[in-house]
């Protein structure tokens, strides 16, 4: 005699493969709607003189991304420096050339679970090559504005106005594990004000956390400096 138990997990069984089933067809549809990446082996990319720059990058990663999507929008921007493990001069009058540069755009799709696609960038600074390219869903509305648009300081000059600021001695307490920073780019929706993020990691057990700066893009004030740890992390 069948046991109702079994009845009701037979069904159950039933629902979730009909639903599993539905889901990896929607993903397949979803993902046939999204435009290809562009192959970064396609790309022969000049070496900068100097490493990648958010406004160097971006010049690159415009026309990579013109090529996926006419309509594509710089939404995102974000640059990590490596710094040398080796204790920093007092002044820093120059920013090495190595790390990573990530750029996203948004372009408007069809036919998919979202209205717009991202296409996202990676590219090595050093070399100025343009290591991967992905595209995913994009669940928020295209920007209003160009994300670089009006701002007349560069990171380049963010950057050093974050070491001034504290940035280089809080590197220079332990060289060997704050030698990363990242820059990344805001906009406030409601003032239309950018501002450039620059913070300081550490790497380490019990880190007592980084150090972030804020830098208004388009008038170069130190809006704000949080210290990060005064020891060493583990």
């Amino acid at each position: 005699m069948k046991r109702p138990w079994m009845s009701a997990g037979l069904v159950l069984l039933v629902l979730q493969l009909v639903l599993a089933g539905s889901l990896i067809l929607f993903d397949r549809q979803d993902a046939a709607a999204l435009p290809a990446a562009p192959n970064p082996d396609d790309w022969d990319l000049p070496t900068p003189d100097m490493g990648l720059t958010v406004i160097t990058g971006v010049e690159r990663a415009d026309e990579v991304a013109r090529t996926w999507d006419d309509d594509a929008r710089l939404a995102f921007v974000s640059l990590q420096v490596d710094w040398p493990t080796s204790p920093p001069p007092e002044t820093v009058t120059s920013i090495p050339p190595f790390g990573w540069l990530r750029v996203v755009y948004v372009a408007p799709v069809e036919g998919g679970a979202s209205d717009y696609a991202a296409l996202s960038l990676l590219f090595e600074r050093v070399s100025g090559a343009l290591i991967s390219s992905s595209v995913s869903a994009w669940s928020a509305s295209l920007p209003d504005a160009g994300l670089l648009d009006s701002i007349t300081v560069t990171d380049e000059t963010a950057i050093f106005a974050a070491e001034v600021s504290g940035g280089t001695a809080f590197r220079a307490a332990c060289p060997d594990q704050r030698s990363q920073s990242a820059v990344s780019m805001s906009l406030d929706a409601a003032t239309g004000e950018r501002h450039w993020n620059i913070v300081y990691r550490e790497s380490g057990r019990n880190s007592g956390g980084p150090m972030r700066v804020t830098v208004n893009a388009a008038t170069g004030e130190v809006h704000e400096a949080r210290s990060g740890a005064a020891t060493c992390a583990e």
